[in-house]
């Protein structure tokens, strides 16, 4: 079967938004497209939204249609002639939608990137973020910038304190730390716990916090939980105690779950959570198939999960803003940033495609 042209697609779905049916609607008619078209489209989306109704700076656009011309002409050179059509369009669609939103922000004087939870630009930086991890298949550099990501949230909670912004929703990720008597925290950021939650369990752990600031600088968390990854790449090299997976090294513990004999240059889906900067523990290991991933994370209430499966096959249950999982609920409040984790073995019935590639 001949190869879907994502290009073309793109050009059809942006089409079917800007004629009014809804992004929802439209991603349900491609499925298995579905996580890369989303990012594209809510960016074109956006940008189309902020220039609705404003009367640009003549400079700015010049400027922004200089810099367009400039990229298509050395697209158009003979050297990157390698390049197929469909993946020029492709890209000269994605430097189109781009140059929109950067013009909106010149003309308006508000820049996205400097706006926090319950701001106007925030859904358009989250936007941007999330087009910026799709488009990122290297396991090492996608990584990277979620590491990136997880360090803005908790700067952005911290900015919310600074400025006095109580009873905002916010979510963020770090590394559990403190004591009954000092108090907890993560990444920086002190900690109002519920009581039926065992904060010695995380400590030292690389969480998810889900909650809501208060006037005294503190979150009061809703949920918490283990921060997982899902790392999908090439296995590079297999060492008793480590793996190299698409440049990624991470732990092999004897509980780690490996489904199935693998060797260098299989491709490979795994599941790890972080214990320290750029290292990782891998929980379960599965061939790599093609289904949509989440971000997925363990529960923090009780006792910690080992990465044993349930009866149903799964060890929890279903992002940025980006991440999942079975997490420590407070009976009674709502959590904005939380959802299921999947089983990060995999499921013949439901491939994943979406994750850190080689």
């Amino acid at each position: 079967m001949k190869p879907t042209n994502l290009s073309h697609l793109f050009e059809e779905c942006d089409l079917q938004v800007r004629q009014g049916i809804p992004l929802e609607t439209v991603l349900m008619q491609h499925p298995e497209h579905a996580e890369a078209l989303r990012p594209l489209l809510e960016t074109s989306q956006l940008g189309r939204t902020l220039a609705g109704g404003i009367v640009p700076n003549r400079a700015a656009q010049n400027r922004s249609r200089a810099q367009f011309l400039a990229a298509a002409a050395e697209m158009r050179q003979p050297a990157r002639r390698t390049l197929s059509t469909g993946l020029l369009r492709f890209a000269v669609n994605l430097v189109m939608a781009l140059l929109v939103a950067l013009t909106a922000f010149s003309v308006t004087g508000l820049v996205s990137a400097q706006s926090l939870p319950g701001d106007t630009l925030y859904p358009v930086k989250r936007a941007v973020e999330n087009a910026q991890v799709a488009l990122t298949s290297n396991p090492a550099s996608r990584l990277g910038l979620e590491e990136t990501l997880d360090d803005r949230r908790s700067f952005e909670v911290q900015a919310l304190a600074e400025r006095g912004r109580s009873n905002q929703d916010v979510a963020f990720a770090g590394f559990f730390s403190g004591s009954a008597a000092d108090g907890w925290m993560a990444a920086g950021v002190p900690l109002a716990l519920p009581a039926e939650i065992k904060p010695e369990l995380l400590a030292g752990s690389y969480v998810q916090v889900n909650g809501r600031t208060r006037a005294d600088g503190s979150v009061a968390v809703t949920s918490i939980s283990l921060r997982l990854f899902t790392i999908t790449g090439i296995v590079e090299q297999v060492e008793p105690d480590r793996w190299t997976v698409g440049g990624v090294k991470v732990g092999i513990a004897p509980q780690t779950m490996i489904n199935g004999a693998f060797t260098e240059g299989d491709s490979i889906s795994l599941t790890a959570i972080r214990t320290g900067t750029d290292e990782f523990l891998a929980l379960a290991i599965g061939p790599r198939l093609p289904k949509p991933a989440m971000d997925a994370t363990l529960s923090a209430r009780g006792s910690l999960p080992t990465g044993e499966p349930d009866d149903d096959g799964s060890t929890g249950s279903d992002d940025d803003d980006n991440v999942d999982g079975d997490s420590t609920d407070v009976p009674g409040e709502d959590d904005p940033g939380e959802d299921e984790f999947e089983d990060s073995e995999p499921d013949d019935d439901q491939p994943d495609d979406n994750n850190s590639e080689d």
